[in-house]
């Protein structure tokens, strides 16, 4: 999907929980508006999440219609890369629950 970008996909990012090791992202050297830029005028895609990790680096998704989605982390400092991409994505909406014992 993304042969025309030169990224660094990060193949294991362990558990969700643990820090992210920083000797894998030697290579990030993006900045997150250049990335931001690329994946909009090549694929369409728009940030739609993000989150601090527990190492202090920032994830970000971005989707596009088309179902095209991107990881990028970005790293304390500020340089950032594609931890992951892929096609297909789906936003799932999940159903609203009544409250147990309310007759609702």
């Amino acid at each position: 999907m993304i042969t025309k970008l030169t990224f660094l996909v990060a193949t294991s990012l362990g558990h969700p929980t643990a820090p992210i090791p920083i000797q894998h992202y030697a290579q990030c050297t993006h900045t997150l508006e250049e990335l931001s830029k690329q994946l909009a005028e090549h694929y369409s895609e728009r940030r739609v999440g993000v989150g601090v990790t527990n190492g202090n680096a920032v994830m970000q998704l971005f989707t596009s219609p088309k179902g095209s989605w991107s990881l990028v982390l970005t790293l304390p400092g500020g340089p950032s890369c594609i931890a992951g991409a892929g096609e297909n994505w789906q936003r799932l909406i999940p159903k609203q629950r009544r409250p147990e014992g309310t007759g609702l």
